[in-house]
């Protein structure tokens, strides 16, 4: 079976999901590429990033599932055997070794889940900072500006019918709101995604918005973790396309 391009086992190589023999064709290609290496290891620091964010502990289920496992694996126990002590040390050995299968191939379930959804949101996050960087660098993107009440800038960037909004040195948020974009065209008002929550509302942070067309508005409104069908405060701040 052909071997598939090298340049396509980076996301793959960096969450360490690749064979023997695709491992070793990455690791020849990446000791002379540095751009490869350079990637590889942001990946990595990515998928820890997520994995920390993600992290939670072993659910009540997961438990449950384990134990359910323990308890349908015979036990040996003493007495009552009149079998060799030889040949009920390998027994015991045998059952031990079911009970930590069982227990491994839960566990496994969950992190491959994890990983899998870590490089998801790994290339999804690579995919949108690829579009970001387009817009921002389009020679026709023209700069709009603003402050925002109780401190930093709003920035809206747009190129055709894409915009970038980002913000810079807001205020930070309680845990339980969020920063959400609005598109307003006419009477309509619609989301364009979910900003920053918490206190990471403070920092630097950007979002792409689509279908974006002359005239209309982006407007930033702080709303209740996982955002609104429609704003509930007064936006911050108003950016005309």
């Amino acid at each position: 079976m052909d071997r598939p391009d090298v340049h396509t086992l980076i996301g793959a190589y960096a969450l360490d999901a690749v064979d023997e023999a695709d491992r070793e064709a990455f690791e020849r290609h990446a000791a002379a590429c540095e751009s490869c290496r350079e990637e590889v290891g942001g990946l990595r620091r990515t998928a820890v990033r997520l994995g920390d964010a993600a992290a939670v502990a072993p659910s009540q289920g997961l438990r449950d599932r384990v134990l359910a496992e323990v308890r349908a694996t015979p036990q040996v126990r003493d007495g009552g055997s009149t079998r060799p002590h030889s040949e009920d040390a390998s027994n015991a050995r045998s059952q031990v070794w079911l009970v930590a299968a069982a227990v491994l191939a839960v566990l496994a379930l969950g992190a491959g889940a994890l990983a899998w959804t870590q490089y998801r949101a790994a290339d999804a996050a690579r995919t949108e900072a690829a579009r970001i960087n387009a817009v921002v660098t389009d020679p026709g993107a023209r700069l709009v500006q603003q402050k925002v009440p109780g401190g930093g800038t709003a920035t809206m960037v747009l190129a055709d019918d894409r915009a970038v909004l980002a913000g810079a040195g807001m205020p930070a948020l309680p845990s339980d709101h969020t920063y959400q974009l609005w598109r307003i065209r006419g009477p309509q008002i619609t989301s364009a995604g979910l900003g920053p929550a918490g206190s990471e509302g403070a920092g630097q942070w950007s979002r792409l918005v689509g279908d974006v067309q002359p005239g209309d508005v982006l407007a930033v409104s702080v709303e209740p973790a996982g955002g609104s069908a429609q704003p509930t405060t007064a936006p911050l701040v108003t950016l005309r396309a």
